[in-house]
């Protein structure tokens, strides 16, 4: 069966039917009852050794702690694509995760991690893996990137960015469905409705060069990239991973760990039920927050077309510490007062991060259109659309806000095949 959404509506109703069929449901239970995470040596880990650890992140000459996820194993995502009649189609899958708002978003035909599709769970197989791994006859890869993840989250954890071309629709699976790319792009201000790793891949591909085979002429962003691998090239204080035994401010509670001190980030176990899962009853735990995140892209209209502010950050889960980001983030649980919202307000979204590791990491996205009187500072660098397409070229260098935050300008930075899909 070859399922398509043509519309919007249809995208939406499809979403709701596959809520339904999930009959999804989420409790929080002691460590005690879970025959498959365990706190152990220091460590909340699964009884495999897969999927990921919670650990301590600690700096020795500071009293910076925190609990993040580290997960050695690179995920695997992906984006099937065809043409049909004219128009570029991707295949996409209405995903139930325990953490999403909402609990079903769409992510991309492939996210997972190595533990998932290698079945660690025992549940069954990983829909379309084959046409990422061996590529058979009638699909081909046409771009491959690895990307990092959320740095202040993850420790030194990276995924692949797969982008496999079909002849054709391939048949459709449970909850998957094939939809026009400008419907993507049309719907990509809907809140929490496109997961994280759907909308990096839908920002990061360049539909343009696909359809038409032009690139932008663009020159590259040397000062921004100067002003990038400088700092990455600097000495750093170094972050440590930690027993969760050693740190002051969580201490170990039955259903998983409490913050005590000024970081409100905590940890649960949950069993989780949805029927449309690999595995239709499984346990695990999540990382949740109390208050909400922000992320803003300064945007100014120039007589040759948009730009945006873009700035090299620090964030401490990243290789040396140094990405390409928006203009501004806090992170959910922070501060977001702190924040100057200049300018006026040209997009908007509300979004969720990943929904298998995290819940209610919830963070206001907004594009506001600045003047020219607005004055950057030395780690701000304007860039044109083409210009941000050349760095989605490269690997490891933009971070995870900077591509979701991209998926709303779709069509600014694809006018040729998506400028007419405005988002709603």
């Amino acid at each position: 069966m070859n399922h398509t959404c043509e519309t919007a509506d249809a995208l939406r109703q499809h979403r709701d039917d596959n809520l339904a069929k999930s009959n999804f449901s989420l409790k929080v239970i002691p460590f005690d009852t879970s025959n498959d995470w365990f706190v152990k040596d220091g460590a909340v880990s699964h009884r495999s050794g897969g999927f990921f650890h919670v650990l301590g992140l600690t700096q020795a000459n500071s009293d910076f702690e925190s609990i993040v996820l580290y997960q050695p194993q690179s995920a695997l995502t992906g984006l099937l694509i065809t043409q049909h009649e004219g128009v570029v189609y991707t295949c996409v899958q209405a995903r139930a995760e325990p953490g999403n708002t909402g609990v079903v978003q769409y992510g991309p035909t492939i996210q997972s991690t190595a533990a998932n599709y290698m079945k660690l769970h025992g549940g069954r197989d990983t829909d379309f893996l084959n046409h990422f791994q061996s590529y058979p006859s009638g699909s081909r890869l046409i771009s491959f990137t690895m990307q990092t993840d959320l740095g202040e989250l993850y420790y030194q954890k990276s995924k692949t960015h797969n982008y496999i071309e079909t002849d054709t629709f391939l048949p459709t699976t449970l909850n998957t469905t094939w939809v026009p790319v400008s419907v993507l792009a049309e719907m990509s201000l809907e809140p929490f409705f496109l997961n994280t790793d759907l909308r990096s891949l839908t920002a990061m591909f360049d539909w343009d060069y696909y359809v038409t085979g032009e690139r932008s002429s663009d020159a590259p962003p040397t000062a921004l990239l100067e002003y990038y691998f400088k700092s990455k090239s600097q000495a750093k204080e170094q972050y440590l991973l930690t027993s969760i035994h050693d740190l002051k401010n969580w201490r170990v509670v039955p259903s998983g760990l409490e913050a005590t001190g000024p970081h409100k980030r905590n940890l649960n176990l949950f069993e989780c039920k949805a029927l449309t899962r690999e595995v239709s009853t499984w346990v695990q735990p999540l990382i949740g927050v109390e208050s909400p995140g922000l992320a803003v892209l300064y945007r100014k209209g120039t007589a040759a077309g948009p730009q945006y502010l873009l700035s090299v950050r620090e964030e401490y889960g990243i290789d040396n510490q140094t990405t390409i980001g928006p203009s501004r983030v806090v992170h959910p649980g922070g501060d977001t007062s702190v924040v100057d919202r200049v300018g006026k307000l040209y997009r908007t979204f509300e979004h969720s991060e990943e929904g298998g590791r995290f819940i209610n990491h919830e963070s206001t996205f907004e594009i506001r259109n600045v003047d020219d009187s607005y004055v950057a500072a030395p780690n701000e660098f304007w860039v044109t659309p083409g210009q941000i397409k050349q760095l989605f070229l490269a690997s490891n260098i933009i971070s995870i806000q900077l591509r979701v935050m991209a998926c709303g300008i779709v069509d600014e930075l694809n006018p040729k095949t998506l400028g007419a899909a405005r988002p709603a």
